[in-house]
């Protein structure tokens, strides 16, 4: 079990994007919340919550390309490898940084 004071943070989990039938899903961990399945298990939520409450059909997230951990537990919640989009997002520097992105489809029915 995850266990944390009630004044400390384990993560954070969000939806956004929304659009008429894709939406995008970020997460992050704390270092102490990480390898337990505690963010598999809330994309998995959240991922469920906005099938039974919305008509999205596309859903998606990127992690920084070197950031397996976070495409793993993409993997483990029912999304793919879609591809790496190149200089997608900017660095605090202002170099160019890679990003991999992750789908799931909603199938018909």
């Amino acid at each position: 079990k995850l266990r944390t004071r009630l004044d400390e943070l384990a993560g954070a989990i969000s939806r956004h994007g929304l659009a008429e039938h894709r939406a995008m899903f970020g997460y992050w961990l704390a270092r102490d919340a990480r390898g337990r399945g505690v963010a598999t298990r809330a994309l998995r939520l959240i991922v469920d919550w906005t099938v039974a409450t919305t008509s999205i059909i596309r859903f998606e997230l990127h992690t920084d390309v070197d950031n397996e951990r976070s495409g793993s537990v993409a993997v483990r919640a029912g999304f793919e490898p879609e591809g790496i989009r190149r200089a997608w997002n900017l660095d605090r520097d202002g170099r160019p940084i890679d990003a991999a992105f992750y789908i799931r489809i909603r199938l018909p029915g």
